[in-house]
């Protein structure tokens, strides 16, 4: 069976992207700009970022 980890971690990636993007962002400077072919160019100030926590994944290569 194929892994299919890289393509789901980077959907959860750019899902959550997404999701800040469309929240109010608080004053403050922007540490993080995504742009480029994306539909809509965002900034992620220091408690954006702050706010989107960790994530835990184990997985194995063969």
């Amino acid at each position: 069976m194929k892994s299919s980890f890289k393509p789901t971690l980077l959907l959860v990636v750019v899902l959550t992207l997404l999701f800040i993007g469309c929240a109010s962002q608080e004053e403050g400077p922007v540490l993080l700009q995504v742009t480029g072919a994306v539909a809509e160019e965002t900034g992620f100030t220091e408690q954006d970022l702050r706010d989107l926590g960790t994530l835990d994944v184990d997985f194995l290569l063969s």
